[in-house]
């Protein structure tokens, strides 16, 4: 019988405990899947360090700009 799981055959894992406001959030930010909302937390969270952003950084002093096509500009 073949597995059901997704994961590679060389890939290892970890079990993670969250609270039920850890879950709600990571479900929301995955569009219904903790899981999805893992990885997209990771991949944000390795961009945010990559551009020098680190934990003990005082978050007041940080901030976000976003970029849009001239075409939507006029609809923000």
């Amino acid at each position: 019988m073949a597995s059901k799981s997704r994961k590679p055959p060389d890939a290892k894992g970890q079990v993670i405990f969250y609270n039920d406001r850890e879950k709600a959030a990571l479900k929301h930010i995955g569009g219904g899947s903790v899981a999805e909302g893992n990885r997209i937390s990771i991949r944000w969270a390795a961009h945010f360090w990559n551009v020098g952003l680190r934990p003990d950084h005082n978050l007041n002093h940080v901030g976000l700009s976003l970029f849009v096509d001239d075409e939507y500009a006029d609809d923000l």
